[in-house]
């Protein structure tokens, strides 16, 4: 996928979920600008062909949660995310161990900073057996407290 084309659907002003599946990124980046996804809460990326984000805290100011699924090539996921006062939950599932690793520190992070509200879950094929009902009941429980919020 072009740059151009993410920008246009960074613009969409009413966007409220975004769900990105089987997508190549062009040259394996993306680069978001500020104005972007300005409503955004939702974000899904599934398999997607991503090794670097480029992006700020800014550029999406009301994004709750964050979901990555089999992003194999992705190096990590920007610290700057954590830094978004409305993200609630970062869903990781089947992705490497550098993308487990950055959830992990962004969750830190957000705790030293006195930010409880911040779940991550990490959910991959080893630990199936062990966590399955683990993951369904966080999403859950946040999704109680964003319609609490609303």
């Amino acid at each position: 996928m072009a740059q151009e084309q993410m920008e246009i659907i960074g613009k969409l002003k009413y966007l409220v979920v975004l769900k990105l599946r089987d997508v190549c990124f062009e040259g394996g980046q993306w680069d978001t600008s500020e104005g972007e996804f300005p409503q955004l809460k939702f974000l899904k990326l599934s398999d997607v062909g991503l090794a670097e984000w480029n992006t700020s805290s800014d550029h999406f100011p009301r994004l709750q949660r964050l979901g990555l699924k089999y992003c194999k090539h992705l190096k990590m996921i920007p610290p700057s995310l954590g830094d978004i006062p409305t993200l609630l939950m970062i869903e990781v599932y089947d992705c490497v161990e550098a993308i487990q690793e950055s959830a992990k520190r962004i969750q830190e992070e957000q705790e030293e900073m006195g930010n409880e509200e911040l779940k991550v879950i990490i959910f991959d094929q080893e630990s199936k057996n062990e966590a399955e009902s683990e993951p369904e009941k966080e999403s859950k429980a946040v999704s109680e407290r964003e319609e609490e919020r609303n």
